[in-house]
């Protein structure tokens, strides 16, 4: 008798198991699963969304020099490369709302708002202070931001960039080096192909 009784709970969990694969593949052929499941016991794995992301968002600028020449394009990275970022990690909230703000402004760039609306609203103003207010060489005048947008595992090949923004004047300040900005913001600057 025990062994009919877990015949049955083994044959019970297995057809759930694969229920719950079959649904992951999103076919309208497996409707009917997720439709007779009255006490929602078939899981569908969307972390949170309903469709998985497939690029990433990248923060990038360049600088327009006193002589009127205009740089590449830089990315933005604020992380912490120490092997310590697993227990103390100050630069994950910065990096967290340089995110959010570059997925506002290409949530707002697909809406197709106007140009004013864009330019008042707090993500661009945030972003447009936060990179102009980078430590600059003396020879920048100004500074652009552009949200880019990469697809697959090599992110430099295919650069799309989704919002760009107008030049702004950069502050008056003394130029630093390399290394204090590793030390002041723990920060990296890799140059990205793009126009």
């Amino acid at each position: 008798m025990q062994y009919v009784y877990d015949a049955a709970v083994g044959a019970v969990l297995f057809a759930w198991l694969v229920a719950s694969a079959i649904v992951q593949f999103k076919s309208p052929r497996f409707n009917f699963l997720k439709r007779h499941d009255l006490f929602s016991l078939i899981p569908s794995w969307t972390f949170f969304a309903p469709r998985a992301g497939t690029y990433d968002c990248h923060l990038v600028f360049r600088e327009r020099l006193l002589d009127g020449q205009i740089t590449v394009w830089k990315e933005l990275q604020l992380r912490d490369v120490s092997p310590l970022r697993v227990f103390w990690n100050p630069s994950k909230r910065s990096q967290k709302t340089l995110s959010d703000f570059s997925g506002a402004l290409v949530r707002m760039s697909g809406r197709k708002m106007n140009r004013r609306q864009v330019y008042l609203s707090m993500p661009y103003v945030a972003l447009a202070n936060f990179v102009a207010n980078l430590p600059a060489s003396t020879l920048v005048r100004s500074r652009q931001f552009a949200v880019a947008r990469t697809f697959g595992f090599i992110p430099e090949k295919d650069l799309q960039l989704i919002f760009r923004s107008g030049f702004h004047a950069v502050p008056e300040t003394r130029p630093l080096m390399a290394e204090e900005l590793n030390e002041i913001f723990g920060m990296t600057m890799a140059a990205v192909h793009g126009d």
